[in-house]
């Protein structure tokens, strides 16, 4: 990662996806996701993705720090296809 980028991390779950071939995930895995989720939206903060703040519509959340950093002018860094973004 170039100097001075914050990197930016991904979680995802597909959700219950095989539900609809009778497999669905155990509740506690639903519950733990919802959890997590809620968590992230409560501590986080929406903003664009891999692009300035006063464009594009939120997609990923910063916690305080990170905000903190991209406010100030730090570039995000999603991998080496953003490195030129």
């Amino acid at each position: 990662m170039p100097e001075g980028y914050i990197g930016v991390s991904t979680v995802s779950w597909i959700g219950n996806y095989w539900a609809a071939l009778d497999r669905p995930a155990a509740p506690a895995t639903d519950r733990w996701w919802r959890r997590l989720r809620n968590w992230i939206r409560r501590e986080g903060v929406a903003v664009p993705g891999v692009v300035p703040l006063a464009g594009d519509s939120p997609r990923i959340y910063a916690f305080p720090n990170a905000l903190d950093r991209i406010t100030a002018g730090a570039p995000r860094y999603a991998g080496p296809s953003s490195a030129s973004a």
